[in-house]
């Protein structure tokens, strides 16, 4: 039976709009747009490819009204069906003083206004320089004030390549991913934000010299609220694909490890994912294991001794932080003294 791509929409839970990397060695960065579905958010069946879409990557939709717009680097379209495409004007890339524009995403703020997140700098460099941004945008796909500045507080920028923001709104409160997987938060979409305590430690993109010392760097993180969780899309380019942790709303704190997307034709790549309320999801009871709970204190033990007491304060000049997969980070001071730190993602 055919499946259409409205079917697929309102028939199943989950529905992914991305790409089949068709890239070669003599032409890079190739995409085939495809729209998948599932109801389980791991196993994942194709319903169309569009070659008519051209070069289209990392594409965001947002439904409004009783139209769906397509937003991508290089890209701004719409549609009704996920058949035919109406193209728009996306001035997001007729801006002179940048010269690379990427990673666009739709957002809806506290007024039911909606908006573009991007990134973008202003040198030839494709790897530092880049900031985020966000540009006003109408009903009718119409985008205006293009460059207001995402800000963060002093100390809480943590990936040193900025770019992929996707931002979601919960009980008055952005949520800001970046790429490698930093989770952000604050009371204005424009920031300033800070960081989120997780118990996970943030793996940044590699790419060039900027390398984490974590294996499985990821980037174009996807947040999506999902009944009563949020969901935390990554690509892991060096390792098929996308992957998502789950974490309760109730407690963005704490997130499952990784579990690993499936497609059977392709590995899915940088897109947007889009939940049906309507339709049931085949996951949802105790998906998440708190056996990783974030502890926000901090413990001492001296060596050649078991007693083990919460360290107070300490000066933060005097140490060095050393991040493991483990989730178990070292602090060393210059002293002689050296303290393991249960906490995670600090």
């Amino acid at each position: 039976m055919t499946v259409t791509p409205l079917d697929a929409i309102n028939q199943h839970r989950y529905t992914y709009f991305g790409f089949k990397d068709v890239s070669t060695a003599d032409h890079p960065y190739q995409y085939l747009p495809a729209l998948c579905y599932s109801d389980n958010l791991t196993n994942w069946n194709v319903v169309q490819y569009y070659p008519e879409l051209g070069n289209c990557g990392a594409q965001s939709v947002a439904k409004i009204g009783s139209w769906y717009y397509v937003i991508a680097t290089g890209y701004l379209m719409r549609t009704k069906n996920f058949v035919d495409f109406d193209k728009l004007d996306n001035p997001l890339d007729k801006q002179s003083e940048f010269k690379h524009v990427w990673a666009p995403e739709i957002f809806a703020d506290i007024n039911g206004n909606y908006h573009v997140a991007y990134c973008a700098n202003k040198d030839d460099s494709e790897v530092t320089g880049f900031d985020l941004y966000v540009a006003d945008m109408t009903a009718d796909g119409q985008l205006s004030k293009l460059q207001q500045k995402i800000t963060f507080y002093d100390g809480q920028l943590g990936n040193v390549r900025q770019i992929d923001p996707s931002i979601v709104l919960y009980k008055g409160i952005y949520y800001l991913a970046t790429s490698g997987d930093y989770l952000y938060s604050a009371t204005n979409y424009l920031g300033p934000y800070q960081r989120v305590k997780v118990n996970f430690t943030p793996t940044p993109q590699f790419y060039g010299d900027q390398w984490c010392g974590n294996d499985g760097w990821t980037e174009a993180p996807e947040l999506v609220k999902d009944g009563n969780f949020l969901r935390l899309f990554s690509d892991m380019p060096a390792k098929h694909g996308y992957v998502y942790r789950s974490a309760n709303l109730s407690d963005l704190g704490t997130w499952s490890a990784r579990s690993q997307t499936v497609c059977v034709d392709f590995d899915m790549r940088h897109g947007c994912f889009m939940v049906n309320p309507n339709v049931e999801p085949a996951l949802y009871k105790a998906e998440i294991s708190y056996d990783n709970k974030f502890d926000p204190a901090m413990t001492i033990k001296a060596l050649h001794n078991d007693q083990v007491v919460p360290l107070t304060c300490y000066e933060r000049t005097g140490f060095q932080y050393q991040y493991a997969n483990n989730q178990t980070n070292q602090i060393r001071s210059s002293s002689t003294l050296t303290m393991t730190a249960r906490q995670a993602g600090r």
